[in-house]
């Protein structure tokens, strides 16, 4: 599978939304019940250098995959995971995303985003490629509807 939805992120949604399901997914892990640790990086840093780079490996599948592969894959997936917990302390100290700490609408989508990635792990643990692209399938409608309503404009083409 190659998926790259991150040129530009606006032009995308409907056709993510359509092909993810975003209309059925649930978010029954919340990354809330995790504690937060302290982060220095801003939402933007945390962006650049975590999520974006281990999305991009999440929707570039490309089988047939080798072990070392299924670890990459692994390891992105956390990875999100991990950033999501950070991105919950950042926010309420880094100055516009302060305000979106204490909004519902971010922790929800910081709760899907999670949950959507947890899965993705777990799969590629299993080793199971068509559960893996699903899960990483479902990581993209939170990322792209926390862009439109918090940070509209942002050129996700990086």
């Amino acid at each position: 599978m190659i998926f790259r939805l991150l040129i530009p992120v606006q032009s995308k949604l409907t056709a993510s939304l359509i092909l993810c399901g975003a209309a059925s997914l649930s978010c029954p892990v919340s990354m809330a019940d995790s504690p937060a640790p302290e982060s220095t990086s801003s939402v933007l840093e945390i962006m650049l250098t975590v999520i974006v780079p281990a999305t991009n490996t999440l929707w570039q599948i490309d089988p047939p995959l080798d072990d070392s592969q299924w670890v990459e894959l692994e390891n992105a997936a956390e990875a999100v995971v991990d950033a999501t917990v950070r991105l919950r302390s950042t926010s309420a100290e880094q100055g516009e995303a302060a305000a979106w700490s204490d909004d519902q609408r971010w922790q929800a989508y910081l709760d899907e985003m999670g949950s959507a990635a947890k899965s993705a792990q777990d799969t590629a643990a299993d080793k199971n490629l068509e559960a893996l692209e699903n899960a990483g399938y479902a990581v993209y409608p939170p990322c792209e509807g926390c862009h439109l309503l918090f940070n509209p404009g942002v050129n996700s083409g990086l």
